[in-house]
């Protein structure tokens, strides 16, 4: 599976930008698509990209591609070095300045580390990451600037590839292979003379060559052949020294574009060689085949799939939009363990909602603030939690809790559906007729609550529930994904889709109306 972009319709001066237009990137990009259709791979191919645009489509392609695959990423455009993060920017980034640069940045640019982590949050251990960067390191602090922050508080914002290597490594907690290969001189562009990229000239070369392109990726040989093409381009100003980035995270995988002698692994000792490197790898078109079945065969062993949740395409349902939820918007959080299950991190989840609340919200006076709120443990009968609502009046009500078939675990308690939505239903009744906002959405976040939540939505215009077993870390990554984005304004669809890309596709929504018509904002 390969998602490939290119950038070159940047503004320029003439359109207040600092990032001047490329050329020839369109052409490359459609050269490389069609190279990697021919090894096998099916191909994502985008050009001219905003942020919010590639975020959205890096989540959509994360969604399908499964966990054993082999995942080719290639991004060619414009980009900045930050605080030892790479940033690409978007087509439409402007200007900034020594004070704004890094809220501008995080506004128009998406980072690798974004997109790595979102493909790699999908990955098992036998899956495999390919991410090829040919993208202009502009020096954010060109000149004098660079003499501002040398040595200040400002310091860390110089360029730190290793730093980047080592969050990698730190936070790659599903242990997929990773091969991260980027060429650029730092402070200068890749793309000399705005043409098309250096890297993209070496790759195709490799991938095309009869000998080379047989090599495992692992192979010294394959590098040594990316740098003597990289050296010897026609694109490459010779007074520019380009730099290349060749670096493995996790396990070594020996992947091959064609077939051929794999001549790393051949010569591999016996302790050195992974499960992977033991059986032949799935190719692209194999590995989707695969995933469709019961069982999928991997290193000799059966891993069952699990059947997940297809999002619907919203726009063909034609659904009403949804009211707007009034604002300031006011949320629960509503947490319960029990005594005959393992406790849950519920602490640690609700610090995750506060965290991403209070990066939106903390400049707000304290009138126009949205409204966080966690339930009291002591909290036992449902009939006093609608007190509390009844008496607030929140938009969101979100379940971190145990569940099974009987119900959903509140406190001590088994609460059925049927049990919450009369209440909920009166609730929502009242507050229509005096003018209060709404039960909007209800989120349980617990093990097999997806037919809770199905049923639920007989009282509420959007319930998300869980089909299947869910981990601790799963679920408390799926809630700082989801309000992250939701509370920077991204509607409930995209919300969601962002956050099951990350943490687990088995979170399903269920909606009356219009899911991107749902937005929290003032």
């Amino acid at each position: 599976f390969a998602f490939i972009v290119g950038n070159e319709a940047y503004l320029g001066k003439s359109g207040g930008s600092i990032f001047e237009p490329l050329t020839n990137i369109n052409n490359e990009l459609l050269e490389v698509g069609e190279q990697l259709k021919e090894l096998g791979f099916e191909v994502t191919s985008l050009i001219n990209q905003n942020k919010v645009n590639l975020e959205r489509e890096v989540a959509k392609w994360t969604q399908k591609i499964p966990g054993n695959a082999e995942a080719l990423i290639f991004l060619s455009g414009h980009g900045m070095e930050l605080h030892g993060e790479h940033y690409f920017a978007s087509v439409d980034y402007t200007n900034h300045d020594i004070e704004t640069i890094v809220q501008t940045a995080n506004d128009k640019c998406v980072t690798l580390g974004w997109i790595c982590k979102r493909v790699l949050g999908v990955l098992r251990p036998e899956g495999l990451l390919m991410s090829f960067w040919d993208y202009c390191r502009e020096d954010a602090m060109k000149g004098a600037k660079l003499d501002i922050v040398r040595g200040s508080v400002l310091d860390p914002m110089i360029r730190n590839t290793d730093k980047l290597v080592s969050e990698f490594a730190k936070e790659m907690s599903r242990s997929a292979s990773h091969l991260l290969v980027s060429v650029s001189r730092p402070g200068t562009l890749s793309n000399q003379e705005q043409a098309g990229g250096v890297l993209t000239e070496a790759l195709l070369a490799w991938w095309r060559h009869p000998k080379y392109g047989t090599l495992s990726i692992c192979d010294a040989q394959v590098r040594e052949f990316i740098v003597k093409n990289v050296k010897e381009s026609r694109r490459r100003d010779a007074t520019q020294q380009q730099q290349i980035d060749w670096i493995w995270v996790g396990k070594r995988r020996h992947f091959r574009f064609r077939p051929g002698i794999d001549s790393s692994a051949a010569h591999a000792n016996a302790g050195d060689i992974d499960v992977e490197d033991k059986h032949a790898s799935l190719a692209p078109s194999a590995a989707a085949t695969a995933a469709s079945n019961a069982h999928i065969e991997i290193g000799g062993l059966a891993r069952k799939t699990v059947v997940e949740w297809i999002e619907p395409n919203w726009s063909e349902l034609k659904l009403d939009a949804p009211t707007k939820a009034l604002w300031p918007f006011k949320i629960f959080f509503v947490g319960a363990n029990s005594s005959e299950n393992p406790d849950l991190s519920l602490k640690k989840e609700f610090e995750m909602m506060q965290r991403a609340f209070h990066e939106q919200f903390h400049s707000l006076a304290d009138q126009d603030k949205p409204f966080l709120k966690q339930i009291p443990y002591s909290t036992c009968e449902i009939e006093q939690l609608m007190d509390q609502v009844g008496r607030e009046y929140p938009t969101i009500l979100h379940f971190s809790c145990h569940a099974q078939t009987s119900g959903v675990n509140l406190y001590e308690k088994t609460v059925q559906p049927q049990q919450m939505i009369p209440a909920i239903r009166h609730h929502n009744e009242f507050a229509r007729k005096i003018g209060k906002t709404e039960i909007h959405v209800m989120i349980l976040n617990a093990c097999e609550s997806d037919e809770h939540a199905e049923k639920l939505l007989a009282c509420v215009d959007f319930v998300i529930g869980r089909s299947g077993a869910v981990g601790d870390r799963d679920a408390i990554a799926f809630t700082d994904s989801f309000y992250s984005n939701l509370f920077k304004g991204l509607h409930l669809a995209d919300s969601l889709s962002i956050a099951r890309s990350i943490s687990s596709k088995g979170y399903r929504l269920h909606a009356q109306k219009d899911p991107r018509g749902f937005r929290l904002s003032s």
